[in-house]
């Protein structure tokens, strides 16, 4: 507002800032509720397959579930044009066990582990806010080579 302005101008201006500083305020202070998920239920992954899924607003991670006999050496891969990165958590406690983000090809994960007997969830996440299609492949692996493991030798 310029010092030349009448006394009843620069008062409306003022009080036109305000409101919109007031509005600005009101609407941050009242929002919009944090998103609620809209997410399918654990899908079952097997050594020797491959799933495809896909990544969305309303479900930013795909939820699988593994179930291993024996300790055994794993490698699990994802083919995608966004990148995502791979969580492997023990069932029982949650823990993260082991993750990946661009092992493999481009930004795609490639996750080489050793995991003993147990059940485990596997989430593909992006690794920023992106959504898209995605291919993971669960394999038989020899952990030693490009091992990506948290968890101790037996």
């Amino acid at each position: 507002v310029s010092s030349g302005a009448s006394p009843r101008v620069t008062a409306a201006l003022l009080g036109i800032a305000l409101a919109g500083a007031l509005l600005v305020v009101a609407s941050r202070v009242v929002g919009t509720a944090p998103p609620s998920f809209h997410c399918p239920p654990p899908a079952p992954l097997a050594l020797g397959t491959s799933v495809t899924s896909q990544l969305t607003m309303l479900c930013p991670h795909a939820h699988f579930t593994l179930a291993l006999d024996t300790r055994s050496g794993l490698e699990l891969e994802t083919r995608s044009g966004t990148d995502v990165l791979v969580e492997v958590h023990r069932e029982a406690d949650g823990e993260l066990v082991a993750t990946d983000d661009d092992s493999g090809p481009g930004l795609d994960a490639r996750l080489r582990t050793a995991l003993p007997p147990g059940h485990y969830d596997v989430l593909v996440r992006p690794y920023s806010a992106t959504s898209g299609p995605f291919v993971l492949s669960a394999r038989v692996a020899d952990a030693s080579s490009g091992s990506r493991s948290s968890l101790p030798a037996p």
